[in-house]
């Protein structure tokens, strides 16, 4: 299917093989940020703050499950951009089931109940098998990802509640359930790209543009009621919005 491509001001190089490595290339390292910012999330929540120049004493037992379920999404979201976009909806499915199912240990430190978790994971799971035959739009992907992360990034509080999670959450713990839907949209707005028949170099760049804009509202909005240094969060709002140019120079 060809896919419309935004204009600009510089076209591909003529040598298209070049080009479609350059943006592999591109890719491959924006997914390697991602996987390895996840891993070390998911491993050892409490240094991983410590590495943004948080204090210790901020840190809470429910703070650190839900930057583990970061991590477990920045993970997933990692290679969902390398895989083939043909594909990609189907396995971002079953990618949101198998996140599920490794944060169910996160969810009984938030004392959360299970059910809900449980029925998420089977309906994607569901989705994801069908959406292999093309029985499935999808826009369903798009909906689901972003609808979530869209609640879970602007009315944390509130998706708790709905959920039945006894709270209150510290304030920290309800920054990084907004940190956790940021990654979902990251990755709805990746899908949704793609949906819309754009190249996935221009589907990367719009993710990465989303986080961009995400790391820079929370060094502004979020980060001094926490106490917590800029420079980590701006840091990833410049690194976000480069490999965004990137993609599409």
């Amino acid at each position: 299917r060809c896919r419309r491509r935004i204009p600009s001001r510089r076209s591909p190089p003529k040598n298209q093989m070049g080009y479609d490595a350059y943006i592999s290339t591109v890719a491959k390292v924006g997914a390697g940020i991602l996987a390895a910012s996840g891993a070390f999330a998911y491993i050892a929540p409490a240094e991983n703050f410590k590495s943004y120049g948080m204090d210790e004493k901020q840190l809470d037992s429910k703070a650190l499950a839900v930057m583990r379920q970061v991590g477990m999404f920045q993970i997933a979201l990692g290679a969902l951009l390398v895989c083939d976009p043909s594909d990609v909806n189907a396995i971002s499915h079953l990618a949101a089931a198998a996140t599920i199912f490794v944060g169910m240990p996160m969810n009984e430190t938030l004392g959360a109940p299970k059910a809900p978790a449980l029925a998420w994971m089977c309906l994607t799971g569901l989705l994801g098998y069908f959406s292999f035959g093309g029985l499935i739009s999808p826009w369903v992907a798009v909906a689901l990802w972003g609808g979530n992360g869209a609640q879970f990034h602007f009315a944390p509080k509130s998706t708790m509640d709905m959920y039945k999670v006894p709270g209150p959450l510290s304030p920290l713990a309800y920054s990084m359930l907004g940190l956790q839907g940021g990654t979902m949209l990251m990755l709805g707005t990746y899908l949704g790209v793609l949906a819309a028949g754009y190249s996935a170099a221009q589907a990367f760049a719009g993710a990465f543009t989303a986080n961009a804009l995400f790391a820079l509202k929370w060094a502004l909005t979020e980060a001094d009621a926490l106490a917590a240094p800029k420079a980590g969060p701006l840091g990833w709002a410049i690194a976000s919005s480069v490999l965004a140019a990137m993609a599409v120079m």
